[in-house]
């Protein structure tokens, strides 16, 4: 009787600080309106209002991206948008890509992993780096669309937090790399921030990437690797 095939590992990595060096949607909103619309610049004041409310947690991360969108970049059509997104992964591969993330993903890869990136930032960027990177598969935050032009806003809820978690699992259930009723296969989950404890707890190895100080304090409490790229 032929045995059983072993399922491949799976290795989920989160982006921006992780893999990257400095976060992208902020950077992304000013390098499109520098690109589609300079005059949107104008606006850059406000956008600093809309960072600062969220950061005294006045206001949610969804309505920042709402309002930064809007405010930056608005109805940009879909073409001008990929185009830009292209030309802006190619920048932040150029000059904030951590170099030993390459080297990690590449160890994943080689050893047999299933390898998905999990990331708050939008969907027109992200599976860009995605495939930049290799990846097979990508949860982001999701964009919406109306006669292809981008409409500020996310479809349904901001990646983040618990709500990652549940995007990720979904999403291997979707392209059966998990199955119900099935033994899970080995997870490794890498990331720099303490909103990704869901997923921490979640994995069977956690690794916590140049963590951020509150993550840094927590992680021998939660048994955490901490490793610096």
């Amino acid at each position: 009787m032929a045995q059983s095939k072993e399922p491949r590992p799976i290795a989920v990595f989160d982006l921006d600080r992780t893999i990257t060096r400095i976060g992208s949607f902020t950077p992304f909103c000013l390098y499109a309106a520098w690109r589609l619309s300079p005059l949107r610049l104008a606006f850059l004041p406000l956008a600093v209002l809309a960072l600062a409310s969220t950061g005294l947690k006045l206001t949610s991360r969804k309505m920042l991206k709402t309002v930064m969108l809007a405010l930056l970049v608005g109805r940009a059509r879909r073409a001008d948008i990929d185009r830009v997104a292209r030309d802006f992964v190619d920048g932040m591969m150029r000059n904030y890509l951590r170099p030993y993330a390459s080297v990690v993903i590449a160890d994943e890869r080689a050893r047999g992993a299933v390898l998905y990136l999990a990331t708050a930032s939008y969907d027109f960027y992200a599976s860009e780096f995605a495939t930049r990177l290799g990846f097979d598969g990508v949860v982001a935050t999701r964009s919406i669309w109306t006669d292809n032009r981008l409409v500020p806003g996310i479809d349904g809820e901001n990646c983040y937090g618990a709500e990652k978690l549940r995007r990720v699992e979904e999403r291997l259930l979707s392209d059966g790399v998990i199955a119900p009723g099935q033994p899970r296969p080995h997870v490794t989950f890498y990331s720099d921030d303490k909103s990704d404890l869901p997923c921490f707890d979640w994995a069977d190895r956690s690794v916590a990437v140049n963590p951020k100080p509150k993550l840094a304090r927590m992680a021998t409490r939660l048994g955490l690797e901490v490793v610096a790229w």
